[in-house]
């Protein structure tokens, strides 16, 4: 539990949720905007502050108590929760671009920070915020930096083509301006609330809005048992650094608290505390970058490395897996449990890394190692040798409490993680083929005061520097690797990833596995953005709401009013919105219950006619003479190559053919897809004869739809027999049947199953 709230070195009323404690939700979207009219905005954002749509982080604090699910690494917060049990909550934040804080920052601040740029681009200005990284932007910090590829990015976050000849603002102009972060325990709450978010801001209004959506990106949790696993298995979001004097204070083995200024500008820690504005106190950087996942490709690679190092991981994939993360898939982390999977030590976050140069346990370059060090960054104990006999001393009490030692305390490249999953589970054909198909992944995003020292560093100086963590070359004489899921080449000279393992000899050694050449973990780009407090939001990037034309002066000063008054008086306006919603809430459930009764109606009547027609012999159809419901019995392959052929069927049969090479087009379909033809004395083909035909059309236990079906192919078949004297014998006639046939199949084709093709 949290420091009491009166004595909170921060004060959660004035942050935004998703910062701290965090937002609770299933459903997740980012909507990218641009603002199209400046001052509209800042009066539009005015109105939704004074509603008290932007989601404090006290609102989320109480939401999260009240069901039991405040500390986020627990099996509480990770317990699958259906649908009509989630207690309801939606939360919007929302944070700024460089360009976004230029257009709704007070005009005045606006005015100062142009002409410090004219003056001098590189002086520290008290009126702004001082991090050139904010101001470039994810794109121009990594693409220039080395790290990201723009063919590879995601175009919403690439840069258009000449613009790197671009100087000063002008250079930033096709960013987005910022971001609404929407968040909701259901997708229909999620919706209305984005649309209420719309209308506050007149989206799509021509003459009225303030802004316009460019581009948005949905996440929500893995459903069921996966609730808090991103898409390679694994417990996401477990070791979050404590804040002091915020959080409660770490248990004995856990990291030291960090100051609340390594995540909150103008608090103790930040380093431009000294030189940033007063009114960005309690604001924090945050960076979004889509992570797109590719799980069959990891699971496959999984396999193959795990016999390259057969001491110690052959025949076990998992464990391998376990040891390039960190953590098992339960979240047990491989320094306590080395060689297999506890469950009992699932959210374990009391260990570190000590002694630090003993490789048997995490891999030095494994993911959450290289994300967060612990040790590897302070004070050794114990033997540096990988030596099997060797065994780690429990640590005393005074080395599990970091505070006797300054050089032990937290480093200031902590982040808090706040992101969320995106994309469908594995479908079949992707478990069977071992290929991505889908697009799934994790919209990464972090809080942090400088994002220097946070994302940035994580990412080029840890994540993708061989030689991090220091002082590993007795161990690992080529370095301890790179980061197996992050990281990247950010110089063509620069090494290809690997990371060195233990190889379970005595004494042991490291290995060098390569890394696989095709990344797991494509990187889309992102962007970097600033999130104000709600005093700021107030005070400097909103204005009051302009009069109403007409209305003079005096009609618009309300008359004074104790201030004890006006607090009673805004309660019970506030119950009586609650009252209004309570009553609109109940009125769109029973629609709902309504419209469901319909639909479960409407389903069992399709249901009934389904069974009818099955019962009759009707699936899909005829196509010409055949019956298509051998269709139903085609796998996803085989479905696929038949759409093929007969693509290729028609391109052959559009042109003037003579019969023999219809003929085998029709023979290679029925071999091959079972159509039952049968074939005539007079090289024709047909479904049946037709006196079989004749039987159906006069039946009365067919559907009328078989009869007619059945009325139509006598008469075709007589037709064709009737010409049997003409040129070229039957096969004019049976030509145009099976012309007819192989068109018909072909646009019975185009709907059926359409995902495959």
């Amino acid at each position: 539990m949290p420091v009491d709230k009166q004595n909170r070195t921060v004060d959660t009323d004035n942050i935004q949720g998703s910062i701290w404690p965090r937002l609770p939700k299933i459903y997740e979207s980012y909507l990218f905007f641009k603002i199209t009219d400046k001052e509209r905005f800042r009066q539009h954002l005015r109105a939704i502050l004074d509603r008290g749509v932007i989601t404090t982080g006290t609102e989320c604090e109480i939401h999260l108590k009240s069901v039991k699910e405040f500390e986020e690494a627990s099996a509480d917060s990770r317990r699958y929760v259906p649908e009509h049990e989630r207690k309801p909550f939606t939360a919007v934040n929302v944070a700024f671009t460089h360009m976004g804080l230029l257009k709704v920052e007070h005009p005045e601040v606006e005015v100062n920070f142009q002409q410090a740029l004219e003056d001098d681009p590189d002086e520290v200005c008290s009126d702004r915020i001082n991090e050139g990284l904010f101001e470039k932007g994810m794109f121009d910090d990594l693409v220039y930096e080395g790290a990201d590829n723009p063919a590879a990015m995601d175009p919403n976050f690439r840069a258009p083509p000449g613009n790197e000849s671009k100087t000063g603002l002008d250079r930033w102009e096709w960013r987005t301006d910022g971001v609404f972060i929407v968040a909701a325990h259901n997708s229909k709450a999620l919706r209305r609330k984005i649309v209420d978010l719309e209308d506050a801001f007149n989206v799509g209004e021509a003459e009225a809005s303030s802004m316009r959506i460019a581009f948005r990106k949905d996440g929500r949790v893995r459903p069921g048992e996966n609730r808090g696993k991103e898409h390679f298995g694994y417990e996401d979001h477990i070791s979050q650094p404590k804040i002091d004097g915020l959080d409660d204070p770490p248990a004995p083995g856990e990291p030291q608290a960090c100051p609340p200024g390594y995540i909150f500008l103008g608090h103790e820690g930040d380093p431009d505390r000294r030189r940033g504005p007063k009114w960005a106190k309690e604001g924090s950087y945050l960076v979004f970058r889509q992570l797109d996942q590719k799980v069959p490709e990891f699971q496959k690679d999984l396999k193959r490395m795990a016999d390259e190092i057969p001491g110690n991981y052959g025949g076990n994939p998992e464990k391998l897996g376990a040891h390039l993360m960190g953590r098992w898939k339960s979240g047990a982390p491989v320094a306590k449990a080395v060689h297999q999977d506890d469950p009992a030590l699932a959210f374990d976050n009391t260990f570190d890394f000590r002694p630090k140069k003993d490789l048997k346990g995490c891999p030095f370059a494994a993911h959450i190692r290289k994300m967060r060090p612990r040790a590897d960054k302070k004070r050794d104990i114990g033997s540096e040798k990988d030596d099997e006999n060797h065994k780690t001393l429990p640590l005393s009490i005074e080395e599990q409490d970091e505070d006797f030692d300054e050089g032990q305390k937290e480093d200031a490249s902590v982040i808090l993680r706040r992101g969320i999953t995106f994309g469908p589970e594995l479908t079949k054909e992707e478990i069977s083929t071992g290929k991505t198909i889908e697009q799934r992944g994790i919209y990464f995003t972090c809080y942090q005061s400088l994002i220097r020292d946070g994302f940035n560093f994580l990412m080029t100086r840890w994540a993708s520097n061989s030689d991090f963590p220091q002082d590993k070359t007795e161990t690992c004489p080529d370095g301890p690797g790179m980061d197996p899921f992050i990281s990247q080449k950010l110089r063509a000279d620069h090494p290809d990833g690997y990371i060195s393992l233990h190889d379970g000899g005595k004494p042991g050694k490291a290995v060098k596995l390569p890394l696989s050449p095709a990344p797991w973990v494509d990187q889309r780009g992102g962007e970097y953005f600033f999130t104000p407090s709600i005093r700021a939001l107030r005070e400097q990037f909103s204005a009051d709401i302009v009069k109403e034309a007409g209305e003079s002066e005096g009609e618009s000063e309300a008359p004074y009013k104790d201030p004890e008054v006006k607090e009673l008086e805004a309660k019970i306006e506030e119950l009586e919105q609650a009252q209004k919603a309570l009553l609109k809430i109940t009125e769109e459930r029973v629609a709902d219950l309504e419209v469901l009764e319909n639909q479960l109606k409407e389903s069992k009547e399709l249901h009934d006619k389904y069974v009818e027609e099955t019962k009759k012999g009707t699936f899909l159809g005829y196509a010409g003479l055949i019956p298509l419901d051998f269709l139903n019995k085609l796998d996803t392959a085989r479905l696929r190559e038949l759409k093929h052929q007969v693509r290729d069927a028609l391109a052959q049969l559009a042109g003037d053919v003579d019969w023999k090479q219809w003929q085998r087009t029709i023979r290679d379909l029925n071999s091959k897809y079972g159509f039952d033809l049968l074939y005539g004395n007079g090289g024709h083909y047909e479904g049946r004869h037709w006196r079989e035909w004749k039987e159906i059309q006069y039946s009365t236990s067919h559907s009328d739809y078989d009869r007619t079906v059945a009325f139509r192919n006598r008469m075709g078949q007589w037709c064709n027999n009737a010409k049997w004297k003409a040129e070229g014998g039957d096969a004019a006639g049976c030509a145009l049947m099976w012309l007819t046939f192989v068109i018909q199949l072909h646009d019975v084709l185009k709907v059926y199953r359409p995902e495959v093709c």
